[in-house]
């Protein structure tokens, strides 16, 4: 089947026959079984590998920020004490969000997979792994297209918030250790809070008002490309990489397939390499020089010099990418060299990005072939390497 013709079929099996891939679901599944004999018609080696993740991502972030009512109370009392445990509860939010679970591991969880292609080259200088998560999203408040943009600046908004707090229950306690008081701290301090407890209400209100959505540009593009991804490479190897090529589950649950895959990954972070696939089926192919909605992350300097070579030929710019977090985030966070390509808006943020417009007629087909050729070619060109 032609290249064209097989991108339009994985797209409608993925986001037209199946309603949706919600993580954790049947239909996950059921696309994973798709991706897995997909994946079998050029690769050996196939395997679907499952994990557990926590049910819903929003109420474990939304509980660490309404923590800080109690941190706030404690401070009553006694602030010093009320400073501890707000910088704990701090660094596990911090932790979470880096993506080591912390007090999640304590809530319920359920089962998801990863797909994961192995080709293996006969005198490999690294392992190229390339990604690409299959569940789809849902749409929420949270994922409003009036509201998506701003995600960035709410993540800000949410740590200077918790790290004023810290503050404030630490200057209460020198005050008060030195026989003195400063009034105006605890007003400050609970106009932190109300704004920390609106965006836990926020994160509370979109878990239980969540649509499904069909995910066909986030993240169905994604796995089509893959797929051609992995016929290239199985008809054109690079000489010396190893080659994982992934399907991810459970993206959702914060990247809970990204982190199950990257924590089982041996070989040393100078070995190892990743280029993640998000949201190419619309919006303006790009390839990230840095990520991060807080701090940014500089992407794989051998990778974003591979992608630069190549980018006006197969029509891709570069960008940095800071209102979302990408797949990407879980390697960076690691030490990894990592790169994203992905079709963008000019706000930054993908298009119909976890929203009920994803649907399979506003995928660009050629869109999605341009992007596997684009990885293609970065992958042939660190593949000439004898070192990483």
């Amino acid at each position: 089947m032609a290249g064209i013709d097989q991108i339009r079929q994985d797209i409608l099996f993925l986001a037209g026959r199946l309603s949706h891939r919600c993580a954790q679901s049947e239909e996950e599944m059921e696309a994973a079984r798709y991706i897995e004999e997909r994946l079998r018609e050029h690769c050996a080696s196939v395997d679907i590998e499952t994990f557990s993740a926590v049910d819903n991502h929003n109420i474990v972030m939304g509980s660490y920020m309404a923590e800080f009512a109690v941190v706030a109370l404690l401070a009553t009392w006694w602030p010093f004490a009320a400073t501890l445990y707000g910088a704990l509860v701090f660094l596990s939010y911090a932790a979470e969000y880096m993506g080591y679970p912390v007090f999640s591991r304590l809530l319920p969880h359920f089962e998801s997979a990863n797909v994961v292609a192995r080709h293996y080259a006969g005198r490999p200088a690294g392992l190229l792994v390339v990604t690409a998560h299959y569940d789809s999203g849902t749409a929420s408040p949270l994922t409003d297209p009036g509201v998506a943009p701003h995600l960035r600046a709410i993540q800000i908004v949410v740590v200077l918030c918790m790290l004023f707090i810290v503050a404030t229950c630490a200057a209460d306690g020198l005050a008060q250790w030195m026989g003195g008081a400063i009034p105006a701290l605890e007003g400050l301090r609970w106009t932190a809070v109300a704004l920390l407890l609106s965006i836990a209400a926020a994160h509370f209100y979109g878990a239980g008002h969540a649509t499904e959505v069909r995910g066909a540009v986030t993240n169905a593009s994604g796995v089509a490309a893959l797929l051609q991804v992995a016929e290239k490479v199985s008809a054109d190897p690079p000489e010396h990489l190893d080659v994982w090529l992934v399907a991810t589950g459970a993206h959702e649950r914060w990247m809970a397939g990204m982190r199950e895959l990257v924590s089982g990954i041996k070989g040393g972070r100078a070995f190892v390499r990743f280029i993640n696939i998000e949201s190419v089926g619309a919006g303006r192919l790009s390839y990230t020089t840095s990520e991060g909605e807080l701090v940014a992350a500089p992407c794989g300097k051998d990778l974003v010099e591979a992608a630069k070579a190549e980018a006006d030929k197969h029509g891709f710019t570069a960008t940095p990418l800071r209102r979302i977090d990408s797949a990407a985030h879980i390697p960076l966070a690691r030490g990894y060299g990592a790169i994203s390509l992905v079709g963008l808006e000019p706000n930054g943020i993908p298009r119909h990005w976890n929203w009920t417009s994803d649907s399979i007629s506003e995928v660009n087909e050629h869109a999605i072939g341009q992007t596997a050729d684009f990885a293609h070619a970065i992958i042939k060109r660190l593949g000439t390497r004898e070192t990483l």
